[in-house]
């Protein structure tokens, strides 16, 4: 009896030692695809480049994942200043269920998914010279 028991706590905590709720919910698609966050794009004017970390993603308005370890967005098209800015995150709400499992916590840290990437983000380009 002794046995099967300690069995099963180890079993329990191999389980749950690698597990953060925000990163489960993630990587399930729970939240939104795995490990990323569904965020909608635009510009004004439209039809502005947009990099990720120096990365192109494509042209204003799109939709596309972006990872929560994404730190900047730049926005560029002729005839205007490119913009670049931090990406506007939010805390994710999966994370809360982590109160009842603190190495959930770390987990979620160290993945990324403490946080989101907000759904909209809209950007407005200054003329050149201005």
């Amino acid at each position: 009896m002794r046995r099967s028991i300690t069995f099963v706590a180890v079993a329990v905590a191999v389980l749950c030692a690698g597990s953060g709720c925000a990163t489960i919910a993630q990587s399930t698609s729970i939240g939104q695809s795995a490990g990323s966050d569904l965020v909608s794009i635009n510009s004004k004017p439209p039809g502005a480049t947009v990099h990720v970390d120096g990365v192109e993603i494509g042209v204003t308005p799109l939709t596309v994942t972006v990872s929560p370890r994404a730190r900047t967005m730049t926005f560029a098209k002729d005839g205007y200043s490119a913009v670049t800015i931090p990406i506007p995150k939010d805390w994710n709400t999966w994370t809360i269920a982590n109160v009842l499992w603190v190495p959930g916590i770390v987990v979620d840290a160290v993945t990324g998914n403490i946080k989101k990437v907000r759904g909209t983000i809209s950007v407005t380009l200054p003329k050149a010279g201005e």
